[in-house]
């Protein structure tokens, strides 16, 4: 079966460091988040907001994928971890993501839906796509 994807755009999202080095992200209307590097009791970094968008993507599309491919997992949970490279330039070196099913398919179906799940995930999908900077005039 060919996916089909609709046309989308996301953003702009809005972000101002302040000279207290506070960090926020206004996300929609009349609704911001604050973030802070390194992270604290009160605000995640951009690197745990990154692992939870890709692992709540990736929830997401394995429900899609399940209810695609008619399977019963019940409960969806998905852990996503990463390590720091060691090396220039700063970046993450890779992800480890957990996958727990409430009713754990069979072998076969399972690795199929893994499989879907993430080409359906437009995060994890995204995370070697380029970057375009440009300054706002």
């Amino acid at each position: 079966m060919a996916l089909k994807f609709k046309p989308k755009t996301y953003g702009p999202f809005s972000t101002r460091f302040a000279e207290d080095g506070s960090v926020t992200v206004a996300t929609a209307p009349q609704q911001t988040v604050a973030l802070a590097s390194p992270p604290t009791a009160e605000a995640g970094s951009p690197v745990d907001f990154l692992l939870a968008a890709l692992a709540s993507c990736l929830a997401i599309s394995l429900a899609y994928a399940a209810r695609q491919m008619a399977l019963d997992t019940g409960e969806i949970t998905v852990s996503a971890g990463a390590s720091k490279a060691e090396d220039p330039p700063a970046r993450l070196a890779g992800y480890t993501i957990e996958v727990g099913f409430e009713k754990t398919p069979g072998e076969e179906a399972c690795a199929q839906l893994l499989a879907r799940g993430k080409a359906l995930c437009t995060v994890s999908n995204s995370l070697a796509a380029p970057v375009t900077l440009t300054v706002r005039a």
